[in-house]
């Protein structure tokens, strides 16, 4: 990982840590209140005045992308909200549709994917599009390579693509077999794509087929998969240290899982209370024990213990369902790792600190 700036301080929570009837401590913004519980704590509420569908935090965590309804790719300014640039053209300001996804190429560049199947290339601080083509289907994913050689694809059908980043030509095409007797592919829309960090050419993507499917980017067919996890968002990712894969599906049963990524098998499903279950959109870890998820349902967002099963902090009770979540950064503190977080839900995006995360000594609730 680069090397970042150490975090402003982030405190202990303030509020006090919840009883055993699950009391904690009630925030507002905006004039509507959540229930905050836990070692998170609400720093501040970006509100982008259009519904939220993605947002990313730049390589060096001090800018954030968000994704709106109307297709501008909003930049605000991570440590304070401020709004500093709008990317849009006469091309999505006429068709007017969402800008679905994004990914961040360098501090001042990112490639966008959109509702009409539109993916721009923009520089950032000028506000230019640099490049643009287009895809015969809603674009769901954006991805740039770990080596910035290649930008993914996926959408409303199965296939995958992969472009050279340079020139935006079309390399491979990743896709399931003609015959319905083989699964070696996607069979359904594609939610997510997550590239090892540390592998040249592999990535995993997950679906609505209930598959996470394994690739050799170079490759046309998946090398093997994984049954189960029905992905709706981006909800999958890679630890490469523990060779894990977390998925987290859109059910309220088997929610949140921990997969083998040598082997392709089922490690662990975190347990979680019946009356605490949400369909889940979006999930990434958080150094080696935790992990943060968001949904809806019970419109939750979550940073939770992987191996005890145990939230560390929740905000609930928020007026609509979590869809989109990324890390801004964090760092090693002792025992622990403080870390600050974005999830976006209705049309803002909250950043909170999380303290601690990696210290067990106090939690709030064992699942039962």
């Amino acid at each position: 990982m680069n090397a970042v700036k150490p975090l402003p301080e982030i405190p202990k929570i303030k509020s006090p840590m919840p009883n055993a009837t699950g009391e904690g401590e009630k925030q507002v913004a905006q004039g509507k209140q959540f229930l905050v519980e836990g070692r998170i704590q609400i720093s501040h509420i970006i509100e982008c005045n259009d519904d939220v569908f993605c947002c990313k935090v730049s390589p060096s965590s001090k800018l954030i992308a968000v994704c709106t309804n109307k297709g501008l790719v909003i930049i605000y300014r991570v440590s304070d909200g401020r709004k500093l640039h709008q990317l849009v053209d006469t091309d999505t300001r006429q068709k007017n549709l969402p800008a679905v996804t994004c990914h961040w190429i360098n501090e001042d560049k990112l490639v966008a994917g959109y509702c009409d199947g539109k993916i721009k290339v923009w520089n950032v601080s000028n506000q230019q599009c640099l490049k643009t083509i287009e895809e015969d289907r809603t674009v769901y994913q954006t991805m740039v390579t770990p080596t910035k050689d290649a930008l993914v694809t996926a959408g409303k059908d199965s296939d995958i693509n992969v472009y050279d980043l340079d020139t935006l030509q079309k390399i491979n095409t990743c896709k399931a077999s003609p015959s319905l007797e083989r699964m070696d592919g996607h069979r359904t829309a594609v939610y997510a794509l997550k590239h090892h960090p540390n592998e040249t050419w592999n990535f995993i993507s997950g679906g609505w087929d209930d598959t996470v499917q394994f690739w050799d980017r170079r490759q046309e067919r998946a090398t093997k998969r994984i049954f189960g996890p029905h992905i709706c968002g981006e909800s999958i990712d890679i630890d490469p240290k523990e060779h894990t894969i977390l998925t987290a599906s859109w059910r309220r049963h088997d929610g949140i899982q921990v997969w083998d990524y040598r082997e392709g098998t089922l490690r662990k499903t975190i347990l979680e209370h019946p009356d605490e279950r949400s369909s889940y959109y979006t999930a990434q870890f958080i150094g080696q024990d935790s992990f943060l998820v968001g949904g809806s349902n019970k419109n939750v967002f979550k940073v939770k213990d992987q191996k005890i099963s145990t939230d560390l902090g929740v905000v609930s009770e928020i007026t609509n369902g979590v869809v989109c979540s990324d890390k801004v950064r964090y760092q090693q503190t002792g025992d622990g790792i403080n870390c600050r977080v974005a999830y976006g839900y209705s049309s803002k995006v909250a950043i909170a600190d999380v303290a601690d995360i990696d210290n067990h000594g106090t939690l709030i609730s064992s699942p039962k």
